[in-house]
């Protein structure tokens, strides 16, 4: 007799696919740079020397007027902290203090003359990062959270930008990553990043359409005590975000600002003594120059992509903070894989997203330490990245799973095949390790396996 479990499961994986085909062909992903533009945007820029003296002693004291705002609370979905909207061209009003006059002076940096209308831009969504000098930031897309929230699909900006308040705490890391569908990143694995470590009045920009975050484990310094890593974030927009998270100032909260830094309304829109700041390239270029796995002296630095899944990757952690152009290949990155949890139902959805063939890797929590297992799992699958949706897979939450794919739980960690197109079920024998996966995976494309009898 079929297992209840089985076939409730069953029941649900044929309701839940119905409905994702659904959602999949409502879903969308739009911002970034426009394509079409005659002058394109760089991917990555920086700016030492960015905004004047008078201006930035403004924005220390907008900062600290903004944690407090945000801190309140409005009451916004998923606990979400407000951002502010300064509109541009149709609707601008002249700067009332010192982040208003900042926008103005980076628009003519980041977005000079005609290239803010080829590029579409209707405004600047603005807001502060005040931080203890050891947090780091998740990766994410900066997105429009009210369209995320309630419309469920990814509404991106065209360009970011990051300005360093204060020489403290980590670098930014935003990788040559961007949404296909809201589920699927492309390239699945990063293959160049630029890291930009905080440098007073330091001024990067970055493509709006890239995963990015801040990574604590690459930090240089250990900044005095009671220091905070401060910066002013810009996001220049094709579209104008929704309300509740990003919308102009009210009366109330104007008032706040202009008593901080109203003074600095005054002064004229104008500053041309900023520096571009070129990048160091580290291993970019030729294939055969990007760093690799051969350089066992680089560490391996761990971070999480969204939902917490967890990635390596090498870098040569440098010793000045600096701006660098990283490129990888080999299984000197590693990540793109998901862990499976049939009680989740993003877990699910990003199981049937594609046709492609599904890899699992089965495990038990209680007798296995999971990190090393990942890495030697993605080490051995790192060629054929592109080809799988790749997942872990822990046995409490994916009993039926195991039992579907014919997976003993006492035979774990076990990896298994799933063909979901032609319902063929593959499951590898014998002692887990790299060599012996990595022949499983190649005898698989190579139609050499025979399918099990599950």
């Amino acid at each position: 007799t079929m297992n209840f479990r089985v076939v409730l499961l069953r029941v649900f994986v044929v309701l839940f696919l119905a409905v994702a085909e659904e959602f999949a062909l409502a879903a969308s992903v739009t911002g970034g740079p426009n394509l079409n533009a005659e002058t394109k945007l760089p991917l990555f820029t920086s700016k030492l020397n960015a905004l004047p003296d008078d201006v930035l002693d403004g924005l220390l004291l907008d900062a600290w007027v903004h944690d407090g705002i945000a801190k309140a609370g409005l009451g916004l979905k998923h606990s979400k902290l407000p951002t502010n909207w300064f509109p541009l061209g149709k609707g601008e009003r002249k700067p009332r203090f010192a982040s208003e006059v900042a926008i103005k002076l980076l628009q003519e940096m980041d977005i000079p003359g005609d290239i803010m209308t080829q590029h579409n831009i209707k405004g600047a969504e603005w807001w502060f990062q005040v931080r203890g000098k050891g947090d780091s930031i998740d990766f994410h897309y900066d997105k429009d959270e009210a369209v995320a929230s309630n419309e469920m699909r990814l509404s991106l900006p065209a360009l970011g930008s990051v300005t360093y308040l204060t020489p403290f705490g980590a670098p930014t890391v935003v990788f040559n990553q961007t949404s296909v569908d809201g589920n699927v990143n492309s390239p699945v694995l990063p293959e160049e990043g630029g890291v930009f470590y905080p440098v007073f009045n330091k001024h990067i920009t970055f493509h709006g359409n890239l995963m990015h975050g801040v990574l604590n484990d690459l930090t240089l310094d250990n900044p005095p005590k009671g220091e905070s890593r401060i910066t002013f974030l810009v996001n220049w927009w094709g579209t104008v975000p929704k309300p509740p998270n990003c919308k102009q100032l009210s009366v109330e909260h104007s008032a706040l600002f202009i008593d901080a830094s109203g003074s600095i309304a005054k002064r004229k829109l104008e500053w041309n003594k900023w520096i571009s700041n070129d990048l160091t390239t580290i291993a970019v270029g030729d294939e055969e120059n990007r760093i690799d796995d051969e350089e066992d002296d680089l560490p391996m630095i761990r971070y999480l992509l969204p939902p917490k899944e967890p990635y390596w990757m090498k870098f040569p952690v440098p010793e000045i903070a600096d701006d660098f152009l990283v490129g990888w290949k080999g299984t000197s990155m590693l990540g793109g894989v998901d862990e499976l949890d049939l009680f989740n139902g993003d877990s699910i959805n990003r199981v049937f997203a594609s046709q492609k063939p599904k890899i699992f890797l089965f495990y038990d929590n209680d007798k296995h330490v999971v990190d090393p297992l990942r890495v030697i799992f993605m080490k051995a699958i790192r060629p054929f990245y592109e080809d799988f949706l790749a997942f872990t897979a822990e046995k409490k939450v994916t009993l039926d799973a195991m039992e579907q794919l014919g997976v003993d739980e006492h035979s774990l960690p076990a990896v298994c095949i799933h063909d979901t197109v032609t319902d063929k079920k593959y499951l590898m024998r014998g002692m887990f390790s790299e060599k012996k996966t990595r022949v499983f995976v190649t005898d698989f494309w190579n139609g050499l396996l025979t399918p099990s009898t599950k």
